[in-house]
């Protein structure tokens, strides 16, 4: 009986290294810097994605009770955090015993903040971590008037801290918008994709299987070749043919126009 269980529990982790020794390949779409930079307004632009730079702050001298900010009686250790509709954006680094601290951080990909979205920036104080004292909020709907592209808006908070931001046009590249896929015998499975891309106005969804890359099989092409070709398919206007998650089957021919990466 024992050497039965034994032998179960061997064939069961045999069928563990299978599965895992048949785990597919991910890969990412490449992405090709845009070198045109006399286009004023690229096609397919999105008017409310914005390159965010947080410059600075100068933070009062005392909380707004009139203590300290730390027990030790030293200046705050700033940091800033952006919402958009609520969801955390970023959060950038903190800046030690400071009250006119500077980052000067570009975000690393666009924000999309609608005239609608809820936007809120809060500086903080950190503390020992995970603790923390808020040093000032700003709360609205959409960017404020002041942030004008190209120009240093100087945000008042609710506790008379001073955020200065800039706004300016959208960062693009070239490319197809898929940020994953999976490399399968027979088709290249969809995993993730850029809303603001060519992948994304086409619509292509996560689970789509690419089947056939300008009129030529994954299958016969190789895992490698389909793979390079998919990364060309916008630039080279390639007609892909995709299976969904529903079996139906259609053909689909990317747009030229610029992936707008977002966070």
């Amino acid at each position: 009986m024992k050497s039965k269980f034994r032998l179960s529990y061997l064939l069961w982790f045999l069928a563990l290294g299978l599965v895992a020794s048949c785990a597919y390949e991910r890969r990412s779409t490449f992405l090709y810097p845009v070198t045109n930079t006399s286009i004023a307004t690229p096609p397919n632009q999105p008017s409310f994605l914005w390159s965010v730079t947080i410059s600075s702050a100068q933070i009062p001298p005392r909380k707004p009770s009139g203590l300290s900010w730390d027990d030790d009686n030293s200046p705050p250790d700033p940091f800033v955090i952006l919402y958009v509709d609520d969801r955390l954006v970023w959060e950038s680094a903190v800046v030690e015993n400071m009250l006119t601290p500077t980052w000067n951080s570009v975000l690393p990909r666009n924000v999309a903040i609608k005239r609608d979205s809820s936007l809120r920036i809060e500086i903080w104080d950190r503390d020992t971590p995970p603790a923390s004292d808020p040093i000032g909020r700003i709360q609205r709907i959409g960017l404020p008037s002041t942030a004008q592209p190209n120009a240093v808006a100087r945000l008042i908070t609710d506790t008379g801290a001073i955020l200065s931001i800039t706004v300016a046009p959208p960062k693009y590249h070239k490319g197809v918008g898929v940020t994953w896929f999976e490399e399968r015998p027979s088709a290249l499975v969809v995993l993730e994709v850029e809303q603001y891309s060519p992948a994304g106005r086409a619509g292509l969804r996560s689970g789509d299987r690419i089947v056939a890359i300008n009129g030529q099989s994954v299958e016969s092409l190789g895992d490698s070749q389909a793979a390079s070709l998919f990364s060309l398919a916008a630039e080279r206007s390639y007609e892909l043919q995709i299976i969904d998650n529903k079996d139906k089957r259609r053909a689909v021919t990317l747009d030229r126009g610029f992936v707008w990466l977002t966070m």
